[in-house]
């Protein structure tokens, strides 16, 4: 049985703290005081559970203006392909919220897998296009949106 946590990283227990950092050390090459130094920049995680053990995780930042929602997905890390299911089982959850809303998704994406998938589930919406160079302008006034209200940006320049 899997479930999905969504945790806010101010109310994170050690516990879980633990769980992460011994899931990104087994999936990447990432060092814990990585994962510890990101967890000041991102104000919630999601997470990918079976039988009380994390699979996968990622932190997430949100914000608002005005009518439309805005998600920033930071880093990833999961076991095989169970980034699939947390994204997936997190997006109805963030549709659910956000009926009648505009819901604006950035990613920071490593992993070819996921970015190949990505382009597959948001094919006529995702930018930049692998065949076209042109990104249109609503696109980089949200891009904007993003650079201006997310702390991410300001510890990236």
């Amino acid at each position: 049985m899997s479930n999905i946590e969504i945790i806010g990283t101010r109310v994170l227990h050690e516990k879980i703290k633990e769980e992460m950092i011994t899931l990104t050390k087994r999936v990447s090459k990432a060092e814990g005081m990585y994962l510890l130094t990101r967890l000041e920049i991102y104000d919630q995680i999601i997470c990918l559970k079976r039988n009380q053990k994390l699979f996968a995780f990622q932190l997430i930042q949100t914000f608002e203006q005005g009518d439309d929602k805005f998600v920033y997905f930071g880093p990833l890390f999961s076991r095989m392909s169970c980034f699939l299911e947390l994204f997936m089982t997190y997006l109805q959850v963030l549709m659910e919220e956000t009926v009648g809303r505009k819901v604006h998704l950035l990613a920071e994406i490593e992993n070819p897998e996921v970015l190949l998938l990505f382009k597959a589930l948001f094919d006529d919406c995702a930018y930049p296009k692998f065949q076209e160079e042109q990104v249109p302008e609503g696109v980089k006034n949200h891009v904007q949106t993003f650079k201006k209200s997310l702390a991410i940006f300001v510890t990236l320049m």
